[in-house]
């Protein structure tokens, strides 16, 4: 969505999840098509509906404000985001009709979450981790994997039937859904339930395929290629449409998740890179040049005279692309003093010689002062 989901709801980032609750209630009591006969009602009831789905779940808010809306979206579609909501336990006791509660409210929500005409339940989302490099990150890759996954039977056309045909659910009667009531004092909670025997079609198979044994689908290991964009990070996430399990007449979406592999001599914060550079004493002092490591090979670096322990040096644009910001970082070289374990008496002598002039020198210096 291009608004934030935080302006949607008219709370700021720190809002609790009381506040959150009581800005979602208040603005679907608005927006309500039930209440609300505007042409614009649908649309915007759906638009806090999402924001309230994703800021209302701890999970779901904290990505949120780590990614931002763009890589978000990457992360989770809509069934996704829509998935564990608990919407009736907002709208409780406040004077919607029957209506809310069901086929209606449920027919506003399948379109929000599947699209117009789309069926529920269908197909389930897979995820998958694949490991790279820094450099593979840094550079983007293609990559070939294998995914094993429920892919439709053509058998049955993923129907799941042998004739192709298909009678009322026995077990929920044909609404889709099973509801159970649990009664604590004076109050009765009521949680509604996909029906499991037919997936919350209504309708179930009476004459299963023997190819899938009803199911629809049948295992495979499905291999493709896939293109990782450069800069991705740790826990970034690619969507893969149709990749997921079959189940209900269409294909699940892949969720992709990478993780960077930890690197011997950088380490990254955002598009900046890191290394600690060991530079001996002598050319601390001195000054000189010194050869450094990038992402794309090494490069020259010269070091003053005088240089300090902690001493950070940026290398403009040798960092990595930032996919949140889409520009490339900075490399930050830390000059470590490299102190010899051992002297040769010659190096030794040399260097009481230097620690007997230098303390000379500071002390003309303070002399001079005072």
């Amino acid at each position: 969505m291009a608004r934030d989901y935080y302006d949607i709801l008219g709370v700021p980032r720190g809002a609790s999840k009381e506040q959150i609750k009581e800005a979602y209630r208040s603005l679907a009591m608005q927006w309500h098509p039930d209440r609300n006969k505007s042409k614009d009602a649908e649309g915007k009831f759906k638009e806090i509906s999402e924001a309230y789905a994703v800021l209302s779940d701890e999970q779901k808010r904290k990505q949120y404000d780590a990614y931002g809306s763009a890589d978000f979206s990457r992360m989770y579609s809509q069934e996704d985001i829509f998935r564990g909501a608990n919407f009736e336990e907002v709208f409780r006791n406040m004077g919607f009709g029957q209506s809310f509660f069901g086929s209606d409210f449920e027919s506003i929500f399948n379109q929000m979450v599947f699209g117009a005409g789309h069926e529920r339940g269908g197909g389930e989302s897979l995820q998958y981790g694949l490991e790279i490099t820094l450099e593979e990150a840094s550079r983007g890759i293609e990559r070939e994997i294998a995914i094993p996954r429920k892919s439709r039977c053509n058998s049955c056309n993923g129907s799941g039937s042998a004739d192709g045909k298909k009678g009322v659910c026995g077990v929920c009667k044909g609404s889709g859904q099973l509801r159970s009531a649990r009664q604590s004092g004076y109050s009765q909670f009521v949680t509604i339930m996909p029906c499991r025997n037919c997936g919350g079609e209504g309708k179930a198979i009476s004459t299963p395929c023997k190819a899938c044994k009803g199911e629809g689908s049948i295992g495979t290991q499905d291999k493709f290629k896939v293109k990782i964009p450069k800069g991705a990070y740790d826990g970034f996430a690619l969507r893969i449409k149709g990749k997921g399990n079959f189940a209900i007449s269409r294909e699940g979406d892949l969720y992709l998740v990478i993780s960077v592999v930890r690197h011997a001599l950088f380490e990254r914060e955002g598009g900046n890179i890191h290394f600690e550079a060991k530079i001996s004493f002598g050319t601390a002092a001195l000054g000189g040049e010194i050869e450094v490591p990038t992402l794309e090979g090494k490069v020259k670096l010269r070091i003053p005279p005088g240089t300090q322990p902690g001493t950070v040096f940026r290398l403009h644009g040798k960092g990595i692309y930032d996919l949140r910001i889409s520009r490339i970082g900075d490399e930050y070289v830390k000059a470590v003093i490299d102190v010899p374990g051992k002297l040769s008496k010659k190096a030794r002598a040399l260097l009481e010689e230097f620690e007997r002039e230098n303390a000379r020198e500071r002390g003309g210096f303070f002399g001079s002062i005072f």
